[in-house]
């Protein structure tokens, strides 16, 4: 007891006064668990909005489109406006202004072709899709086209999320309005420009793009020589029918079994035709060419010869060909 009456006489009275002010505090503060609610977070760009939010963007965004069509000076304000947010990389802000008109959007992305951004011309594209629509973004992908720009124009045309189709604005395909093919059109223009490596990335490692190039190339004769390095992507082709794999044997059993017989008797026949034209033209000689020759005849198919005949007059007068029928009719 003296020692707890030691130790409160050593205590200061003011000290002894926060002491107890200290404890007050401690027994009226909340526990940590139930702190104050904490204050309502801005709503993202990304968060639903209301009915009449969406409404008045709307409204917005059509009232500054159509001051855009105008032109004049809220047009070149808003462009310069623009240009400073591209010129420090303020790209969230710029796809936000460029959302708001056609015009402004063909600006933006003519301002990131050639950049050598393509992720990010793709995410502004498909930004700028999403609120304008696909067919508003067309001319700056013919506009890339048509400059040789195939990448950038592939990264605009995935950024509206046509990448696979075909569209036309007589279509009215999902593309809605393009008037070109899709990222596989693009490659192949960059094949038949000798740009293999540039047309190569465009399709990148995705086999169903590769598919639709394929089957362009062979269907169009289209860039052909590069063909070999998408036969890969066949796989994705369905399986045959049942009564396909059977039809396709059967075609694969004659070719196996036709060819040596369709040989022989193209040996034959042409052995049988330079006998006869020898006794006109000694030095006469007669090939097999084609299916037969190659042993890729089936039962069914034609025999193919080339009759070499030195001497003989081009083209050939009547008297000639009378001279030639002859002997081919022994034969």
């Amino acid at each position: 007891g003296s020692a707890s009456c030691l130790r409160s006489a050593c205590v200061p009275r003011a000290g002894r006064r926060a002491g107890r002010t200290r404890q007050t505090h401690m027994q009226d503060d909340p526990p940590p668990h139930a702190a104050e609610p904490a204050a309502r977070k801005k709503k993202s760009r990304g968060a639903r909005l209301s009915k009449a939010e969406r409404e008045a963007r709307r409204e917005a965004r059509l009232a500054s489109a159509a001051d855009d069509a105008a032109g004049g000076a809220p047009l070149e304000r808003r462009r310069t406006a623009l240009r400073s947010l591209v010129a420090s990389e303020q790209w969230d802000a710029a796809a936000a202004l460029g959302c708001e008109s056609t015009v402004l959007a063909l600006e933006l992305l003519r301002a990131l072709a050639g950049s050598g951004r393509e992720r990010l011309l793709t995410h502004t594209a498909r930004r700028l899709a999403d609120v304008l629509g696909a067919a508003s973004l067309a001319p700056a992908v013919e506009e890339a086209a048509a400059a040789h720009r195939y990448r950038d124009a592939a990264a605009i045309v995935r950024g509206v999320g046509v990448s696979g189709a075909s569209c036309s604005s007589e279509a009215g395909g999902a593309g809605g309005g393009y008037s070109f093919g899709g990222v596989h059109e693009l490659a192949l223009r960059c094949f038949e420009r000798g740009e293999v490596a540039e047309g190569a990335e465009i399709l990148g490692g995705e086999p169903r793009l590769q598919l639709l190039a394929l089957r362009e190339m062979v269907s169009s004769r289209r860039a052909a020589g590069v063909a070999a390095q998408y036969l890969g992507s066949l796989s994705l082709l369905p399986h045959p029918a049942a009564a396909a794999e059977v039809a396709l044997g059967r075609e694969a059993a004659s070719l196996l079994h036709g060819a040596p017989a369709l040989a022989a008797a193209a040996a034959e026949a042409a052995e049988a035709i330079q006998a006869a034209l020898r006794s006109a033209w000694p030095r006469a000689e007669v090939q097999p060419y084609g299916s037969g020759a190659l042993g890729l005849g089936a039962s069914g198919s034609d025999v193919d010869l080339c009759a070499l005949l030195p001497g003989l007059p081009t083209p050939l007068s009547k008297q000639g060909r009378a001279a030639l029928a002859a002997p081919l009719r022994r034969a």
